[in-house]
């Protein structure tokens, strides 16, 4: 898969005033065009993309469920975030093209859940 295609910048976003309210993150690819935020609220982990400016995909969840210890969307804080940029350049043995050039940005991003069900 290319990179560049799946490379997104995360946002954090607050969205409500509350005390289950969390941070924004953000992700842009490296040319700007898609951006991706990744919040926290009292139902747990949501997202939102754009593409150009434009909102493609608008507050979807991000639905965990662990076999032994159920849904994990209550109570949920989002860490320090760690951004770094990829760049990978590798040799296709056949196609259209034999050399790739690949760029992303990426964020890892720690959730904890502040209490039990």
């Amino acid at each position: 898969m290319n990179c560049l295609k799946n490379s997104v910048f995360i946002f954090l976003l607050l969205l409500s005033a509350n005390v289950f309210a969390g941070k924004i993150i953000t992700v842009s690819s490296p040319d700007s065009k898609i951006r991706y935020w990744v919040s926290t609220d009292k139902n747990g982990l949501f997202y939102k993309v754009a593409y150009k400016g434009v909102l493609m995909a608008d507050k979807s969840r991000l639905n965990i469920s662990f076999k032994e210890g159920g849904a994990f969307n209550r109570r949920l804080v989002l860490s320090s975030a760690k951004s770094e940029r990829l760049v990978d350049d590798y040799t296709l043995l056949s196609g259209k093209t034999s050399k790739v050039h690949s760029e992303c940005n990426r964020v890892i991003i720690p959730v904890r859940e502040t209490g039990g069900v």
